[in-house]
């Protein structure tokens, strides 16, 4: 059972991550890429993560590491790690119109979820961007992966080869589905903020029982988590 446990590949754009994911295809396994973009519901993932032999690679997924880890716990996780500007030059280079500053933000965001998976996802395997243009890199990458030793013929024919996703299509299919992206990624978010809440450390025993009033002022912070609950349930968006 062990030797189907799914993987999770958490990278910034422009980290050799479509190359990784058709290297992590191998055996009768099938490792996606950006699967984050057809998620519309929890009921996706779910379904997604119940499925033996698959992993994914995934660029946008970062900031809901942790409904992974409520999803599918067993998990195992890698994180591709690559300098924002070397990525945002990247980006720059392939001639689509980006806002530099704006796509600087956007990165760091991103990158700074990378640094909380490493430092709270336990097993997680980090490696750099510029491993992955060495076999011992790759080997790693495979093998806490995959469960069979690294294949030194499969990198062989896989390492000079130059993999590219098509940009301009995925920004145009996740411009179209953005109303649909910006409903699960808040449905994913209020998830993970209902297992925080779950989690939580339990308050202390309290004798009796107190009622007391409060003003709407006061009432708002909390009562917001409360709403956002109820519109998921009922299939709304979060902030609706």
């Amino acid at each position: 059972m062990s030797e189907s446990l799914p993987f999770v590949v958490f990278a910034l754009p422009r980290s050799r991550t479509f190359w990784a994911s058709r290297f992590l295809s191998y055996g009768g396994w099938a490792c996606g890429h950006d699967e984050a973009l057809h998620v519309r519901a929890l009921d996706d993932v779910r379904s997604w993560f119940a499925q033996p032999y698959v992993g994914t690679v995934e660029t946008a997924a970062a900031p809901f590491w942790r409904l992974l880890h409520a999803v599918c716990p067993q998990a195992k996780v890698v994180v591709i790690r690559r300098p924002v500007s070397d990525v945002v030059t990247s980006l720059m280079a392939l001639g689509i119109t980006f806002d530099k500053a704006m796509l600087t933000g956007k990165m760091e965001r991103l990158n700074a979820k990378l640094d909380q998976i490493e430092r709270r996802v336990p097993g997680v395997l980090s490696i750099q961007y510029a491993d992955l243009a060495t076999e011992d890199g790759c080997a790693a990458l495979f093998e806490h992966c995959l469960p069979f030793k690294h294949d030194h013929q499969w990198w062989k024919s896989a390492a000079p080869v130059n993999l590219q996703i098509n940009l301009p299509a995925m920004l145009r299919y996740a411009a179209a589905h953005a109303p649909q992206l910006r409903r699960s990624g808040g449905i994913c978010r209020q998830e993970i903020l209902a297992q925080l809440w779950k989690n939580r450390a339990a308050p202390a025993d309290m004798e009796g029982m107190t009622f007391q009033e409060e003003n709407l002022e006061t009432y708002w912070d909390g009562a917001q988590e409360l709403f956002a609950e109820h519109c998921v349930a009922v299939g709304e968006a979060p902030d609706q």
